[in-house]
């Protein structure tokens, strides 16, 4: 039985952003340890930041350049790095009351 183009396009919109880029690596002959290559980064990182819901813009760029379509690739966003600001935490001021001076 073959399937023709049409209803090989509507099984592919079914699949998860993921299985869509296996398809795509498996079609084109491409491994995930080139993709990271091609963003200088190691098949670790690669795999972490593909599973993501956001990857860095620049790597986002990078993997349309290469050919990877872009329903394969996570939301492009660069995300502030490095710890949260903390909400500074003065003691004593919390609820309006103030000391009093005596």
């Amino acid at each position: 039985m073959e399937i023709s183009e049409s209803s090989s396009h509507n099984s592919l919109s079914l699949l998860s952003r993921k299985e869509k880029l296996e398809v795509w690596k498996m079609r084109s002959g491409r491994t995930a340890l080139e993709l990271a290559a091609i963003l200088g980064i190691s098949s670790g990182v690669f795999s972490k930041m593909i599973h993501s819901e956001t990857m860095p813009v620049r790597h986002h760029q990078a993997l349309r350049l290469a050919g990877v379509p872009e329903d394969c690739l996570p939301t492009p966003m660069d995300l502030p790095r490095g710890p949260k600001p903390k909400i500074p935490h003065f003691p004593g001021l919390a609820g309006g009351t103030h000391a009093q001076p005596n």
